[in-house]
């Protein structure tokens, strides 16, 4: 049900967006809306891009053993579940922008990358066999 939400969120909010956006983006474009000066669009796109991607990154933690996913890189654990709904998202978008802001050489990277290794910092998974 909550891919059902994500995707119904994506088709919502892409086509506000310009088509430039929609090509390979940078984090640092990212990160610009994600700003809270940025306008409504910009930041509801911001949050829907890293809502998405974290979606995959937390399904991909939950279920790595069953699917023999040892590598940390696109994977993250939320243990405990002590935050959930609107506020992990806006848990997700506020470490998004304090990793961008703090890694400003990782610019020019493309945005999934940089939300993936902030995401994964703040929510790393534990090790499981194998690594």
């Amino acid at each position: 049900m909550r891919t059902l939400w994500t995707a119904l969120a994506f088709a919502l909010v892409l086509p506000t967006m310009p088509a430039k956006a929609l090509g390979q983006m940078t984090i640092k474009t990212l990160y610009s809306y994600c700003a809270t000066t940025a306008r409504e669009q910009d930041r509801s796109f911001c949050l829907g891009y890293i809502n998405g991607a974290a979606a995959v990154m937390f399904s991909n933690g939950e279920h790595r053993e069953d699917i023999n996913l040892h590598s940390a890189v696109n994977l993250a654990c939320n243990p405990g579940r002590t935050i959930t709904g609107a506020a992990m998202v806006q848990a997700f978008r506020n470490w998004v922008v304090k990793y961008t802001a703090k890694n400003p050489e990782f610019w020019n990277y493309p945005a999934e990358t940089g939300v993936a290794d902030a995401i994964n910092e703040a929510w790393p998974c534990p090790s499981v066999k194998g690594d």
